[in-house]
């Protein structure tokens, strides 16, 4: 239940932030990405993934995330990430990145992108790959799709590889669904 909490707080902090009267919005007639907006987003996504040495070892996980971010140019964010991420059989980890974005084709419906971020995962039990109990070292690459519906509102593909430092080997894709609204 702490893992809500955590992942609720984050979603409020962020929208403090974003409201706070520092935002702006969209101009009317663009769609996409551009220098000076923030962004919130939420997604979910699932993994469905065997061991190679055992495949009746199924480590099937699922995600709900969360993200802040800042367009420092039309093409380039910072983001802050936070996730929660599960199995099936009850157990649960904590994650927080801190990422950078790149945008390909900023302003425009289609706007692919490319992410890459450091941060940590914090698990009591095994969950996926991660076989911690404790705060580990991680990162996570990945990209997507964001296709906006309207000038600031925008449905997301994605694609993410979360492992951690040590040892390197533990990782895990995730494979979702999301959305983005820009201010």
């Amino acid at each position: 239940m702490s893992s809500m909490r955590f992942l609720c707080g984050m979603m409020l902090a962020t929208g403090i932030v974003v409201f706070n009267g520092r935002a702006s919005f969209a101009v009317d007639g663009e769609y996409g990405v551009r220098q000076g907006l923030w962004s919130v987003s939420g997604a979910t996504s699932f993994s469905i993934q065997h061991e190679v040495d055992d495949p009746d070892d199924n480590t099937s996980t699922w995600n709900l995330s969360g993200a802040v971010g800042y367009f420092v140019t039309d093409a380039f964010s910072f983001d802050t990430i936070a996730s929660l991420l599960g199995n099936f059989d009850g157990d649960h980890a904590e994650l927080v990145h801190f990422a950078g974005t790149i945008h390909f084709l900023p302003r425009q419906r289609f706007t692919p992108y490319i992410q890459g971020g450091l941060g940590f995962i914090h698990a009591d039990a095994n969950v996926g790959p991660f076989s911690i109990d404790d705060t580990e070292g991680s990162y996570l690459v990945g990209g997507g799709l964001k296709y906006f519906v309207a000038h600031n509102i925008s449905f997301n593909l994605n694609v993410q590889y979360t492992a951690l430092f040590d040892p390197p080997d533990d990782g895990f894709m995730n494979y979702g669904l999301g959305f983005g609204l820009y201010f």
